[in-house]
């Protein structure tokens, strides 16, 4: 009798163990499919941003602004969608409960940038 109701408990608590495991593994697939949207989304709204970008300095280049001033409008450019984009992704990362920031395959614009290469290089075969 004893030892039913030990393996009754055993079973039991494989049981418990076993269901926090995969709910934890499906969470984590979950939030890291959700992420690669996100990232996905935002890679194809910088495409845009980008093209805007390039087509402003057409724009300034068709006014005839001077070649210094155009210089000088791209390095404030850069700065500000530089700032932008590290700015982005640290607000990302910072929407995920601490335990789950770290694991994160990113931690910067490039590496996120990098991962949806490699997500889309993955689907493509």
């Amino acid at each position: 009798m004893v030892t039913s109701a030990l393996w009754f408990l055993c079973g039991a608590v494989a049981h418990k163990f076993l269901c926090i495991l995969i709910n934890y593994v499906h969470a984590l697939n979950f939030i890291t499919t959700s992420t690669i949207i996100v990232l996905e989304t935002i890679s194809i709204f910088w495409e845009e941003v980008n093209f805007l970008i390039q087509l402003k300095y057409i724009a300034l280049e068709d006014l005839n602004v001077e070649k210094e001033e155009i210089k000088k409008i791209k390095s404030s450019d850069r700065k500000v969608v530089d700032v932008w984009k590290r700015s982005l992704i640290k607000k990302i990362i910072a929407s995920y409960p601490p335990r789950l920031q770290r694991q994160l395959p990113f931690h910067d614009w490039h590496s996120a940038m990098k991962l949806i290469t490699e997500q889309k290089k993955t689907l493509d075969k």
